[in-house]
């Protein structure tokens, strides 16, 4: 659920467009789901709706993983003189 995209979202029993929509918006600000649960978040997820969505959605131990910054190499930075 950390990876896919709103199209892929709303092919999950019990979610639509616009729910799809709200979880990939609320994943893009607060960053990936820690859990299955973290749904629940998501204005629209209540209890039942999660349950129903249980054998289809898993967060990957890599997504819980904080993210780290990229940065470019020195080479590729253009640099003031």
């Amino acid at each position: 659920m950390n990876t896919s995209d709103a199209r892929e979202l709303s092919l999950l029993p019990g979610i639509g467009p616009k729910l799809a929509d709200r979880v990939v918006r609320h994943r893009e600000s607060h960053g990936p789901f820690g859990s299955v649960e973290g749904l629940m978040t998501v204005h629209g997820v209540g209890p039942k709706l999660l349950q129903s969505l249980r054998p289809w959605v898993h967060v990957s131990q890599s997504a819980r993983e904080p993210s780290r910054p990229i940065s470019a190499p020195d080479h590729l930075v253009s640099k003031d003189h």
